[in-house]
Formats: C-alpha cells, sequence, structure tokens
C-alpha cells in the first residue's frame, strides 16, 4: 500500500477525532436510549437513534439522527454512507419494524421490490475507500440523519409511530456487486483496521407524522 493512501487513511482518522462535529460526528451524551445490542459475542460497536423533538408531515421527509458508537478497544471501519435507499445497495442495509399507536405491525420496505446497484471500479482504491467507509476510534460516535419514510411500505397516516431497525454490514471484504471495494482485496488485507462486519439492532423511539396541512414543528 503506498504512502499516499496511507496518508489519505491517517487523515481521514484524524479529522474523525479532533473534529467530530463538523463531519457530522457527535460525542452523545444521552442516557434514555436503549442501548443496541450487535450479533457478535463481545459488542464492538453500538446504534442508538436520538428520539425527534418535533413531529413530521405526512408528505415529507422523515428525519432521525442515527448514532454509531466504538464500544470496542480498537479503531474499526464502518460504513459511511448510512442513507436509507429504495434498494439498499450499499455495502450497510437497513431493515426496519414500524408500529402504529395500536401496537399493529405495518409493512416496511419489503412490500417494494429490490434490485442490485451494482458499481463500477474507478481503479481509485483511497478515494473507494473514504467515500464508503469512515475510521471509527474507540469511544467515539459517528452521528448522521437518515430519512426513515421508506420504513414505510405507503405514505403514512397522521398519528404515532414506533420504529427500530437493524443495520446489516457486509464488511470491506464482500463479494457483492454492491460493494465499491470488491475489486481491492489485496488493498484490503493491508489497511491498519479491520472493517464492522455483521447486523447491529437499534432501540425503538416514537415519532409523530403530522396532516399534510400542518407543518411540522
Amino acid at each position: 500500500m503506498g504512502i499516499r493512501l496511507l496518508a489519505k487513511i491517517a487523515l481521514a482518522g484524524f479529522l474523525l477525532q479532533v473534529f467530530p462535529l463538523r463531519l457530522g460526528q457527535s460525542l452523545s451524551t444521552n442516557h434514555d436510549s436503549i442501548e443496541a445490542s450487535q450479533s457478535t459475542n463481545s459488542r464492538v460497536l453500538s446504534l442508538r437513534f436520538v428520539k425527534p423533538t418535533h413531529s413530521f408531515a405526512t408528505d415529507g421527509a422523515i428525519e432521525i439522527q442515527a448514532v454509531l458508537k466504538n464500544e470496542g478497544s480498537q479503531t474499526i471501519f464502518v460504513c459511511r454512507d448510512l442513507r436509507v435507499r429504495a434498494d439498499n445497495s450499499q455495502p450497510c442495509a437497513w431493515e426496519f419494524s414500524v408500529r402504529d399507536a395500536s401496537g399493529r405491525n405495518l409493512p416496511g420496505p419489503g412490500c417494494a421490490s429490490m434490485v442490485d446497484r451494482g458499481w463500477t471500479s474507478r481503479d481509485d482504491f483511497a478515494k473507494d475507500l473514504i467515500e464508503s467507509w469512515i475510521a471509527l476510534s474507540p469511544g467515539y460516535s459517528y452521528s448522521t440523519r437518515i430519512n426513515v419514510a421508506r420504513a414505510f411500505c405507503y405514505r403514512p397516516s397522521p398519528g404515532r409511530y414506533e420504529i427500530a431497525s437493524v443495520l446489516t454490514s457486509s464488511g470491506l471484504d464482500s463479494t457483492s456487486i454492491n460493494n465499491p471495494l470488491a475489486a481491492y482485496p489485496h488493498e484490503i488485507e493491508k489497511l491498519p483496521y479491520k472493517g464492522w462486519k455483521g447486523t447491529m439492532a437499534s432501540n425503538k423511539i416514537w415519532i409523530t407524522i403530522d396532516p399534510p396541512s400542518q407543518k411540522s414543528r
């Protein structure tokens, strides 16, 4: 691995530790949310949704804050792009569960067909790595806003809904066509950090949906 690539990775890790707020990361101190669980025996990461302080319009975006925290003792690569896509065609994918105020489970993205997105290698490993993954140091959090409107199969009716999710990562070395790093197995072996691979469940939060005539408040 060349000096240029190492320098880019080192810079990305440095920025994450020194400037967490500028990159969208935060060191959260909110203890009201339930800690997330992970499929591995020793917890490396936790996933938490921050409860919104406002309601949402039924015909608009439903953006909530998702926080990934490194609970382990070593730096690890986590997915940078956590946007919720219609086809879930990225290294990390969401699976949501939604219940209304009566406790009824609502149909989610499973009602829509899933397709592969596919990636074309640009023959620039450093760029592909930094665009898709971020090095998260022990004790630090990566925070980003995600639009969970796709968690509903259809436009939600006004009311209150409980939302939770499972985040799945196929890892840096996944051979899936949805992995932009699939063409770089030798470069991945030389990286100083491992990529997170597995599934992780979030806490549950409640959101309120207003009629379309009202502005979210």
